[in-house]
């Protein structure tokens, strides 16, 4: 199972997934760029990929 734990992501998307989530730029490029590791950090990559980023995947082993 894979897991997103970055992405990369376009210009000027950090403040509309920022506005959508009710949270800070700040808090969504610390997601983004895997620093937070939350559900929200979670919920807040995959909107960033839905917006058309590019995501890092980590492999998951169980």
């Amino acid at each position: 199972m894979n897991k997103i734990s970055k992405v990369k992501m376009k210009v000027g998307t950090r403040k509309q997934i920022a506005d959508a989530f009710n949270v800070s730029v700040t808090t969504v490029s610390l997601a983004a760029s895997g620093i937070t590791q939350s559900e929200l950090a979670d919920k807040i990559r995959k909107a960033c990929v839905n917006a058309g980023g590019d995501p890092i995947y980590e492999s998951i082993n169980q």
